[in-house]
């Protein structure tokens, strides 16, 4: 989806992409804005500490995750960070009943990983995910980056096809 991450709605959810510290606090760099408007739609919350062997934390009972791709100290820090980190949304999103998650690039901030291949990884993990459970959950995710828009529009980046090939 082209635009900014929207506001979740009934049976949505939404993630933000996040960074961690060798502690496991949230760092919020571009996400600061977005959680200050959910948290005048939903109310003030803590910000969770992400436990140092997972990328994901749910935010209370508030249908919104924040995701750390790029761990300190964990194996998979880069694009097979991304990988593992959507899994566990995925998984996560779904284990809670949500029918929408909406989410962002993960990891394509600065320092990360180059926007169009951590669109490729998502897409790739949703792939995968969606082949290996049943569900209704929906994903859509949420570009910005002219970059990587322009690729996807371009057929540089092949949408259907990293969401149909068995072999990436």
């Amino acid at each position: 989806v082209r635009g900014r991450l929207p506001l979740p709605q009934d049976s949505e959810c939404a993630a933000i992409s996040v960074s961690c510290n060798r502690r496991g606090e949230i760092v919020l760099g571009e996400m600061n804005d977005y959680l200050n408007q959910v948290s005048a739609k939903l109310g003030k919350f803590a910000l969770p500490k992400l436990p140092l062997d997972s990328h994901v934390q749910r935010v209370g009972t508030a249908p919104l995750y924040m995701v750390a791709a790029r761990r300190p100290g964990l194996d998979d820090e880069g694009l097979r960070g991304v990988l593992c980190a959507t899994t566990e949304l995925l998984d996560q999103a779904h284990q809670a009943g949500f029918h929408r998650l909406r989410v962002p690039l993960l990891a394509a901030g600065r320092g990360g990983c180059p926007p169009r291949f951590s669109l490729a990884e998502m897409l790739r993990a949703i792939a995968t995910w969606h082949k290996s459970q049943v569900s209704p959950l929906k994903v859509s995710i949420h570009v910005v980056d002219p970059g990587v828009i322009f690729n996807v529009a371009t057929g540089r980046v092949d949408v259907p096809e990293i969401l149909s090939c068995a072999d990436l």
